[in-house]
Order: structure tokens, then C-alpha cells, then sequence
């Protein structure tokens, strides 16, 4: 067995740092002797920091009573004012003034376009020389019985001319203006010369039809006397005009859409030619009102004559009234008023302009009262009243004013208005959230309501999560109810004194977390 000294005596020899090799031996060991060491530290500093870093997850805790206090959601709603008006064309024509522009301010009944009205001038004129002339026979006590038969043949002699001009003019505008655009009108495919803008089979189809229409139609004027059935030869010649009319203004439509100037300048003739033809249409009305005034004036002279008492002026001036009152209702189509005072908020009509009856013309708003349309689901419905506050993105504020009691058939929801103050700051038409609580009166409530987020939802079942006094998290199994806004119902496993985590979105059971 060797003693120490020689083992020392070894080593000198060994890492004798005179020579060279024993100096390299000895750097050697010194090299390895401090990774060693600095390896231990590193290791044993990296134990002591990540013991230090260990950060356990903060998480919330509140009674259900408490979250259900608090418990609201959300929904989109539309601005709009109170007092508003959509305005459509009424009538059909071109626009031949525009009075207004977007952002003025008008009163009710003020003008802000019209239409060319030219024929319902002519027809309005031609009522009220009616209506005054029943005013002026109204005077009258007494008519002889033989004046009143002549009056009769007179009104009857003016029926038949009226519908033979009827004819007429509407034959000539078919033959003169409609034909010139077909070319071969006559024929089971008429061949029409301009693109129709997907109404060339309808305008084919309607001049095949007249090819009919009009030998019968001249048949029945030639054959119509005075002995005939002239309210139902007028009424049938007052259909075929009302048809015409309409075949025109598809007319009128497709050169208005073309974009050849040539074809275009044909609007103006076949707008001339449609007035003709409503004026016609009027004068078959105004030829049957005649008959049955005068008609009516010899039942009164043969009653008197065998010494009865009536009169007919009565008759005769609601007659020419309700004449009078239709001319007005048409002519006033052509004019486009404001119902209501307030701001032009949109307006569509330009002049010079086609427009067709139910076209959109504008938009009249009071800009100072405004309101806020929304919709909610008829569950989430059951918990709002009228008169519930509501708070507004923006920082404004409202109350419920109107809560629809049935739903609403286009979306299957129920429709609610939202009153807001002046000084809102909203805009008219804008998109805003608006935010509701859930519970009215959360005190008288049974039922338990917790937030969706802190809910966990597993293969396993759903959870809720509670803490223990150790701070870990403990699973509480619960069964689902309806979904009621951002909640849901809770209809077992808890209670309202139930104190549960209210984000259970990462958690865990099990976990050791800290409490806010």
C-alpha cells in the first residue's frame, strides 16, 4: 500500500508545471475543475428560479344573486326620427320642376316637384265647367218632359261619338307611333326594330294581341246606337284605352333606357300621344255621367209630369262633383308634396327625369326628434318593460317607449323603440349598439342565471367552478336551461348563494388559483 508522499510525489511528477507536458496537464485540470463549478451554480440557480416564477391564476369569484344583479346583453338598433316620411311617385311622367335639394327645410304641404300634367289640367277644367253647369241647372225648378227626352239623346249622341273617337284615337296610335317600331306588325312575330331591356317578348306579345283587339273592338263601335247598352260599349272601349296606355308607357320605359339618342327622342311623341289618350278615357267617363244625369232628369220630368215631385239636381251636382274630385285626385298625383314639416333628408327626382308611379322620391325627416328601432328575441323580450333604461354606445342614454306584442313576421322577433333625448348627439339613420338589463327586478327573479363564460363545457358534462379553502378549483356539475342573452339558466346544481369562478375559459379542476 502506497503512502500519501508518494502519491503527492506522483502527481508533482505528473502535473510538474516545468515541463511541458505536465503544464498542459495542469491547465487541463483547472479547466475542467471550473466547469464543474460552473455548472453546479447554473444548475442549482435555475431550481431557485423557476420556484420564484411560479405565478398561480387570479380568478374572480361572485355570488349567482350577485351576477345576476348585474346581468345584461346586447343588441344593434337603427336610428330614425320620430316624425319621417317616404315619399313615392304617385303618378307617372317626366319631372318638370324640382323646388327643393337635399338638406332644406320645408313645411307640410310644401311643393317639391312636378310632373308633366298637361292632360290632367286639361281634364280638371273640363270637370269644373261640369260641375258648374249642374250648379246652374240646380236653379232649376221645373224641366219639360220632352226637353228632358232630347237631353237624354243629346247625352246619348255624345256617348257613341266619344267612343268612336275613343277607337279612333287609340286605332291611330297604333298604327301611326306603336307600328313604326315593329317590323312586321301584323304578323304572329311582329319583330320589334329596338332592343326592348327584357320587354321585347312582353311588347311582342301585346301587338299580337291587338290583331285581335281591334277588328272586335271596331265591330262593336260600328254596331253601337243609341238603343244599345252604352255604359257597357263605353266600358268595354274605356278598357281597351286603359291598356294602350299601358302598352305605351312600356314604350316609354324601354327609350328611356336606350342609349341611342334617336331612340330616346321618341319619348316626347309617345308622351303626347298617352295624355290624348288619358283625355279620351276621361271623355268616355264624362259621356256615361251625362247619360245617367240626363237620364235621371227625365225619370224627374215624367214624375213631375203626372204630378209627382222630385228633382235631380242633386244628383246632377254630386255627379259632376265626384267628377270634379277625381280630376283633382289625379292632377294633385302629379305634384310632389311633403305630408309632414322637416328636413329633406334624401331626395331621388331630377328634372327631365322619367319617373314611374311607386318610384322612391324622398325622404322627410323632423331631425330633432329621434328614436331607436331594435329587435330582440322573444325570450330576452319577457324581461323588458317600458320605461327600462338602456344605455347607448357613445355614452347617451334612453328608455324603452314601445314593446311590439306580437312578433315580427319578417325576422321572427320582437320589435322594440328606444326613446333618446335631443341632445343624444346620435345621427338619423346611424347603426348603434344598445344595451338592456337582463333582469328588471333581479330581487323577485327565480330563476338562476350565470354568464356563459362561466360555464365549462366537457364530453364529461357541463361544470361550473367553485374554490375551496386549499384554493384549488372544484367542478360543481350542473344541468343547462334556456339561453337568455350573454346567460344562460342554471336549472340544478347550484344556488343563488353558490359563490362560482365567473371565467372559467383555461381553467381546470383541480388547478390552484388565487381570488381577486
Amino acid at each position: 500500500m502506497r503512502t500519501l508522499l508518494a502519491v503527492l510525489s506522483d502527481f508533482k511528477i505528473f502535473f510538474n508545471p516545468k515541463t511541458s507536458f505536465g503544464k498542459k496537464r495542469l491547465l487541463i485540470l483547472l479547466g475542467a475543475t471550473v466547469t464543474v463549478i460552473v455548472g453546479v451554480k447554473i444548475f442549482s440557480g435555475s431550481e431557485a428560479e423557476v420556484e420564484v416564477e411560479k405565478i398561480l391564476t387570479e380568478v374572480e369569484v361572485r355570488s349567482v344573486s350577485e351576477l345576476a344583479a348585474g346581468a345584461s346583453f346586447d343588441t344593434v338598433g337603427k336610428v330614425e326620427a320620430v316624425s319621417e316620411a317616404n315619399l313615392q311617385a304617385e303618378s307617372s311622367g317626366r319631372i318638370t320642376t324640382v323646388n327643393v335639394k337635399v338638406g332644406d327645410v320645408v313645411g307640410a304641404g310644401a311643393v317639391l316637384a312636378t310632373l308633366e300634367n298637361s292632360a290632367q289640367r286639361a281634364v280638371l277644367v273640363q270637370a269644373q265647367g261640369s260641375y258648374e253647369a249642374a250648379l246652374a241647372a240646380s236653379a232649376q225648378s221645373t224641366i219639360g218632359l220632352s226637353e228632358a227626352g232630347t237631353a237624354v239623346t243629346a247625352a246619348k249622341n255624345a256617348a257613341v261619338a266619344a267612343n268612336n273617337s275613343a277607337f279612333n284615337t287609340a286605332n291611330n296610335i297604333i298604327a301611326t307611333n306603336i307600328d313604326t317600331f315593329f317590323s312586321n306588325p301584323d304578323s304572329p312575330i311582329p319583330g320589334l326594330k329596338i332592343s326592348g331591356f327584357g320587354y321585347t317578348q312582353i311588347l311582342s306579345n301585346e301587338r299580337v294581341a291587338y290583331k285581335q283587339i281591334i277588328p272586335e273592338w271596331r265591330s262593336r263601335v260600328n254596331t253601337t246606337t243609341l238603343s244599345s247598352n252604352l255604359q257597357s260599349e263605353l266600358g268595354y272601349s274605356k278598357v281597351n284605352v286603359e291598356r294602350t296606355i299601358k302598352f305605351l308607357d312600356t314604350f316609354i320605359f324601354v327609350f328611356n333606357e336606350s342609349e341611342k339618342e334617336d331612340v330616346r327622342a321618341n319619348v316626347a311623341t309617345f308622351t303626347s300621344v298617352r295624355a290624348a289618350l288619358i283625355v279620351t278615357g276621361n271623355s268616355l267617363d264624362e259621356a256615361l255621367a251625362r247619360i245617367a244625369s240626363a237620364e235621371d232628369a227625365a225619370r224627374r220630368a215624367q214624375l213631375s209630369a203626372s204630378g209627382g215631385t222630385v228633382s235631380v239636381s242633386d244628383a246632377q251636382v254630386k255627379i259632376a262633383l265626384g267628377s270634379l274630385q277625381s280630376a283633382q285626385s289625379a292632377y294633385q298625383k302629379t305634384i310632389v308634396r311633403s305630408p309632414i314639416q322637416g328636413v329633406v333628408n334624401a331626395f331621388y327626382l331630377k328634372t327631365g327625369d322619367y319617373v314611374t308611379l311607386g318610384q322612391p322620391a324622398a325622404i322627410i325627416a323632423n331631425n330633432n326628434g329621434l328614436q331607436i328601432k331594435a329587435f330582440v328575441s322573444e325570450i330576452d323580450s319577457a324581461n323588458l318593460s317600458v320605461g327600462d333604461a338602456v344605455s347607448i354606445e357613445g355614452g347617451a342614454s334612453g328608455v324603452i317607449t314601445a314593446k311590439a306584442a306580437a312578433l315580427d313576421p319578417s325576422n321572427g322577433k320582437v320589435a322594440l323603440i328606444v326613446g333618446v333625448n335631443p341632445d343624444s348627439g346620435l345621427t338619423n339613420g346611424a347603426t348603434v349598439k344598445i344595451t338592456f338589463s337582463q333582469i328588471s327586478k333581479a330581487s323577485e327573479d327565480t330563476r338562476i342565471l350565470v354568464p356563459l363564460s362561466a360555464l365549462k363545457i366537457t364530453p364529461d358534462g357541463d361544470f361550473v367552478f367553485t374554490v375551496s379553502n386549499s384554493n384549488k378549483l372544484q367542478a360543481v356539475s350542473i344541468t343547462k336551461g334556456q339561453l337568455f342573452g350573454d346567460n344562460i339558466e342554471v336549472l340544478s346544481g347550484i344556488t343563488k348563494e353558490t359563490r362560482i369562478v365567473t371565467d372559467a375559459r383555461g381553467l381546470k379542476a383541480e388547478q390552484e388559483v388565487t381570488i381577486k
